[in-house]
Parts: structure tokens; C-alpha cells; sequence
């Protein structure tokens, strides 16, 4: 109801009408402000001799007057339209939802909020007639008001109404030094429900975002503050991508010194102090933190650094699922930004993109050791779920170009579509009843690739255990 509500105010023109009475009563009140600096200006001088100062001082008084009277008067018009414009916004939004409960619960929720929506600013006035709800208190409201009365609203699109309103209890402040919408769980052994999973993919309940609060509490403080800043976000990456046989390390730090812009190598000899702290299950975490702060990059710093990871997981000869899984990620949301790419819907069923899911869930299959069940027990679960004709890949015949090429195309994948692939995904690896780190982070890396948000799948235990 109130997305409709706000939609109505965009097809209506309110946007562009709401921009234009700002400029206007500006400009009126600019009159105000500049016969206020004429008579600042005679004050600080002194009185003005003769008829010349009379005048300059008639003037500035005549500009205040105009401009202050103005703006009142502007203020009453600007109030009266916004009015009307809420009043047909309330009812456009019944319109599109063919839904009046849910405009006028919104209203109601408003009522019930025990401080309402009055907005305790000082500049809130300015832009009042573009806020949902009445956000500033007048004296005399009824003419200054830029919102009917919330009673006057809900009477409207419900004439039946009994006066009530929906208790609304307010959220419990909270303070923290970044978002954790999203962030990304780590698992160890846990069990997870396919169903579950899909039901909460973009509507995280409060229970997993406090979760994810847990996760970020357990993240090392260097490590989360190094995220948050570009220069030791980059730092940060290249030290999740680091080999730990000493050879090829040498080799990474050696290219890095030499590449690198200035300042990362500093940053990155800094966190490798701190390396003992850093768990394999934090990866994903960490990176999810980052990837926000990598966004600031410049075109150039995007080039050398996507340069140097290509050069990190190459370094030994061999990539790993989990270097592939997070040079997916961030080839994907670094992508958007510096490359403009963007995911289109091409494919509307899954029988179009048949060998993309058979190589996805043999990748999954394959992925890691399960507990008493073979890749081919795990494979047929995943097919089940699915629904068609798939048969698992031999292992020879998956490589990074294949699982790219897979992921890519199933991106572009009809969103009605996605749910029963991500649960076949689900299916497959939780075939033994257990999913380990590298199964939790391809999940997730899926997931994102398929631009489904999946919540945390983590073991409580683990977390506790992590932080001590």
C-alpha cells in the first residue's frame, strides 16, 4: 500500500511538483533575506542621510515584508495542494493494489506509533510536503498541514472504520559500525531445511539478522575496521587469496610489493600479523563487509586490483573452489559498478538452461567429501528437487570456464524459476544432512550470482566457539 502510494505521487507529476514549490517559495523568501542584508547594511553604516537612505531603508523593509508575507502565503497554497495530492495518492494506492486494508493499515500503524511521524529537525518543514505522514507540527495545523488528519485519511478509504489504530511498538535502537543486512554466515556441520532457506531468501527474519550480528561480533576488530577503509580493503582480499604453502606465498607477496598501489602492501603486512585470528569460516564475512568499500574505487585502482587477484590465484598453478567463490563475488558486484554489467532476463524455464544446472549440481556434488553419500546419491537428491532430466557431469569435465559460463547464463534466469534451482542446489549438498565451510560458501556464492540474498546458515555453537 504505501509503495503504490508513493508510485501514485511519481505518475502524478507530485515529484517533479513538490521540486518546483521548494524552488518557488526559495525564491520568495530570497526577497525576505535580501531587504534583511539591505537593512543589516544601513544598520552597521549607519542611519542614512536625507531622502537616499529613506528610501534604501523603505526598500529593504518592503522586501522583507514581500518575501515574508510571501512565503506565508506560499506556505498555505504549497499545504492546501499537498492536501488534495495525498488524498488522491490514497486513493490511487487502493487503485493499483486493489487492496484497501493495506494503505489504510499503514495509516493505522502510524496513529498507533506512540511519537507519530513527526520528524525533530529543524529544516523539516522545508520538504514536509513530500513525506508520507504529517512530518512537522504547526500551531495551527489544520491550515499549514501538508497531510489531512490521519483520521480524515482512513475515514476515506474506509468509511467503516471504528477509530482504532494499530499498536506500533518502536524498534530497539541499535549502534553499529556497519550494515549486516545480508552478511554472509559460516557453517560447520550444520543442518539446514531447503524450505526454510527459501522461504527467508530477501525477507531475513529478526532472528537471523541478530545472527548476523553475532557473526560480525566474532570477526576480528582489525579485520572488520580494515573492510570499512579502501586502501586496507584491498589488503584484506589479497589476504583471504593468499596461498599457505611458503613457496607460492613468497611468490604473492613478491608480485604484490611490486604492483600494488601505494600503501595496500603497508596495509597488508599489517593484517598478516594479526593472521593467527582469522578463521577459514570468516572469508565470506569479511568479504561481504568489504565489497561495499571496494565500490569506492577508482576505474584504475578496480583495474590493477582485479589484476592482481587474476595474478593471487594463479599463483600455485591451481585455483580452489573457495578462490574461485570469492573471485565470483567480487567479479560480480565490482562488475556492476566498473564494467556495467548487468543481469538480464533471457531464459524463461529451466528445460532452456538444462546444461547449466547439470554442470551446477555436479559442481555441487562433487564440491566435498559427504558423509556415507556418494556424489551420484547426492546428484539424484538434487535432480529430484529439479525435476528433470539431468545427468551429473564426470568430474574431468568440470573446470572454472564451465562453472562460469553455468553461473552466468543462470543469472539471466526468470526469477520465478530461480526458487526450485537454489533448492535443488540446497537439496544436493545437504544430502548427507551436513554442510561444511566450502558447501556453505559455494551456496552463498550461487545465491548472489543469482541475485537471491541468502541469510545465514550457521551453527550458534560454532559462532560462540569462534569468538572465544
Amino acid at each position: 500500500g504505501v509503495i503504490a502510494h508513493e508510485f501514485s505521487h511519481i505518475l502524478n507529476g507530485d515529484m517533479r511538483l513538490n521540486i518546483r514549490l521548494m524552488g518557488i517559495l526559495y525564491g520568495i523568501l530570497m526577497l525576505a533575506l535580501v531587504g534583511r542584508t539591505i537593512l543589516r547594511g544601513v544598520r552597521v553604516r549607519g542611519r542614512g542621510r536625507g531622502r537616499a537612505g529613506t528610501t534604501i531603508l523603505v526598500l529593504g523593509a518592503g522586501l522583507m515584508m514581500v518575501g515574508y508575507l510571501g512565503q506565508f502565503f506560499g506556505n498555505l497554497i504549497k499545504a492546501a495542494v499537498s492536501r488534495q495530492r495525498e488524498f488522491l495518492a490514497d486513493a490511487s494506492a487502493v487503485q493499483f493494489t486493489r487492496n484497501p486494508e493495506g494503505i489504510a493499515d499503514a495509516l493505522k500503524r502510524i496513529g498507533g506509533y506512540k511519537i507519530g511521524s513527526v520528524l525533530q529537525h529543524p529544516e523539516s518543514a522545508e520538504i514536509s510536503h513530500t513525506f508520507f505522514s504529517e512530518g512537522v507540527s504547526f500551531s495551527f495545523a489544520s491550515l499549514m498541514a501538508t497531510h489531512p488528519p490521519l483520521p480524515e485519511r482512513i475515514k476515506r478509504i474506509e468509511p467503516l472504520w471504528n477509530g482504532g489504530f494499530l499498536e506500533s511498538t518502536p524498534p530497539e535502537p541499535t549502534t553499529s559500525a556497519g550494515s549486516t543486512e545480508g552478511v554472509m554466515g559460516f557453517s560447520s556441520s550444520v543442518n539446514i531445511d531447503a524450505d526454510e532457506v527459501l522461504n527467508h531468501i530477501g525477507n531475513p527474519q529478526q532472528s537471523q539478522i541478530d545472527l548476523a550480528r553475532q557473526i560480525i561480533g566474532a570477526l576480528p576488530e582489525d579485520y572488520t575496521a580494515a573492510a570499512r577503509e579502501p586502501y586496507s580493503a584491498r589488503a584484506l582480499v589479497y589476504l583471504l587469496m593468499l596461498n599457505r604453502s611458503n613457496e607460492a606465498r613468497t611468490r604473492q607477496l613478491s608480485h604484490l610489493k611490486a604492483s600494488s598501489d601505494l600503501g595496500v602492501y603497508d596495509a597488508l603486512e599489517e593484517l598478516i600479523s594479526h593472521e593467527h585470528l582469522l578463521n577459514p569460516e570468516m572469508k565470506l564475512p569479511l568479504l561481504e563487509i568489504a565489497l561495499p568499500t571496494l565500490r569506492q574505487l577508482s576505474y584504475a585502482q578496480y583495474k590493477v586490483f582485479m589484476a592482481n587477484l587474476d595474478v593471487l590465484i594463479r599463483a600455485d598453478g591451481r585455483v580452489g573452489l573457495s578462490e574461485w567463490a570469492v573471485l565470483k563475488m567480487i567479479s560480480k558486484h565490482l562488475g556492476e559498478v566498473f564494467e556495467a554489467k548487468h543481469t538480464r532476463v533471457r531464459h524463461e524455464t529451466l528445460e532452456s538452461v538444462l546444461s547449466h544446472c547439470e554442470v551446477l549440481l555436479s559442481l555441487l556434488a562433487y564440491c566435498d567429501k559427504q558423509s556415507g553419500v556418494s556424489p551420484d546419491v547426492a546428484f539424484v537428491a538434487g535432480k529430484a528437487e529439479l525435476g528433470l532430466e539431468v545427468q551429473l557431469k564426470d568430474k574431468k569435465d568440470l573446470n572454472f570456464k564451465k562453472m562460469n559460463a553455468a553461473l552466468d547464463a543462470l543469472a539471466e534466469l526468470h526469477p520465478l524459476r530461480k526458487p526450485k534451482l537454489i533448492k535443488a542446489c540446497i537439496k544436493t549438498i545437504s544430502a548427507d544432512q551436513v554442510v561444511s565451510v566450502i558447501e556453505s560458501e559455494l551456496l552463498r556464492t550461487i545465491a548472489d550470482t543469482l541475485e537471491c540474498p541468502m541469510p545465514p546458515m550457521l551453527n550458534p555453537d560454532r559462532i560462540n566457539t569462534l569468538t572465544k
